[in-house]
């Protein structure tokens, strides 16, 4: 059925439909707007809590000497070159130290506790290329030992073993010769610790690895060799975000807002599907017009009053307004007369006034019509 104002029933529901669109669209920036800015504060409402803590460590060893005529002394100290084949055994000494820096991190530690052992690797390996491993045997040195820190900051190791070089470097030199294999070889000890701890504030348990670690180069008879060794030296911290009761809250708003601002966005999706279904042939045609041509086009507000209606020169589409537009340098004059009905697109030249009609003819029609019935 007509409406009073006479515009066609695809008319109301397009207007209805697109105001629909338009308050929506301002409520779904409103939740855009909310959702970032719990996601924003939960950010800052989070808490850090730090555990600091220092290593350092020590490793020492003397390499002690077969019978012999050339030295007048049963062992020599470390940071020295060696003749392989007048080493006996070699003494190393691993020593060290864990500290955590602050009290509070005391008090807050449910418990903290320590493994270590000393683990021996023999390898032989092609040269100049570690990865290609021609043979490998570990060898537990120490048991694990685990304790617990009690009533304490610190952690204090120190633990002595043996090695019988000598053993290892005849069974590498047979190894090698029986096979008739040219490569490397190396003894390599390591000290491992590992701490393992409960921090009251920390979620995730504490848990620190490290490593001191010794090589000792498996040479021939009379070859002079070095020993290398890696030691400890730490000062670190473990950094852990905690999120409290507001931080969760403020997530978990952010989280409903985002759905909400889907759920709508999806709603104006379909809204704007129907309002274009809706459109009219009348405001398909003006959408092309103001879309295609709107650097010429100028929309005014106040009703163009036209002095003499002989001068008027009626075209007959916008095309051809648009060629008078071009040809005479001037402005596409827009106004709506009647919404969503009827436009008037005016080139004004002196007292000439050319003048293009868009208008909805079916619904002209229509109230022409129902004018006559009443």
């Amino acid at each position: 059925m007509q409406e009073k104002n006479g515009k066609d029933k695809n008319s109301i529901i397009y207007i209805r439909n697109k105001k629909k669109m338009m308050k929506k669209l301002a409520i779904t920036l409103l939740f855009i707007v909310i959702a970032s800015g719990a996601s924003f504060l939960s950010i800052f409402a989070q808490g850090v809590v730090s555990f600091n803590y220092t290593e350092r460590s020590n490793l020492n060893y003397r390499v002690n000497l077969k019978e012999n005529d050339y030295y007048d002394v049963s062992y020599l100290p470390a940071g020295m070159s060696y003749i392989a084949n007048l080493i006996n055994y070699i003494d190393v000494t691993f020593d060290y130290n864990f500290s955590i820096d602050d009290d509070s991190n005391i008090r807050d530690m449910e418990y903290i506790e320590y493994t270590y052992f000393v683990e021996l690797e023999v390898m032989v390996f092609e040269r100049n290329n570690q990865s290609a491993i021609i043979f490998q045997n570990t060898e537990r040195l120490t048991p694990e030992t685990t304790r617990r820190l009690e009533n304490s900051s610190e952690i204090n190791i120190s633990r002595n073993v043996r090695i019988d070089y000598s053993a290892h470097n005849k069974f590498i030199r047979e190894f090698k010769t029986s096979n008739n294999i040219a490569a490397e070889s190396t003894l390599t000890l390591n000290f491992y610790v590992d701490i393992n701890g409960k921090h009251e504030r920390i979620g995730e348990p504490v848990n620190i690895n490290s490593n001191m670690k010794m090589v000792i180069p498996l040479a021939e008879q009379t070859f002079m060799t070095s020993i290398d060794h890696t030691e400890i030296n730490a000062n670190d911290d473990i950094f852990v975000v905690q999120n409290g009761m507001l931080t969760t809250i403020l997530k978990y708003i952010s989280y409903l807002f985002i759905i909400i601002t889907v759920i709508s966005m999806a709603q104006i999706i379909l809204l704007i599907v129907k309002i274009n279904g809706k459109k009219s042939l009348y405001q398909r045609q003006m959408d092309r017009i103001l879309r295609n041509y709107d650097r010429v086009v100028i929309e005014v507000k106040k009703m163009i009053q036209i002095q003499n209606e002989e001068a008027v020169i009626d075209v007959t589409s916008f095309e051809q307004l648009l060629d008078v537009s071009d040809r005479l340098s001037k402005s596409i004059l827009f106004m709506e007369i009647d919404e969503n009905q009827k436009s008037w697109f005016i080139v004004k030249n002196g007292e000439e006034v050319y003048r293009y009609i868009l208008e909805d003819k079916r619904s002209l029609i229509e109230k022409k019509e129902k004018e006559e019935l009443d």
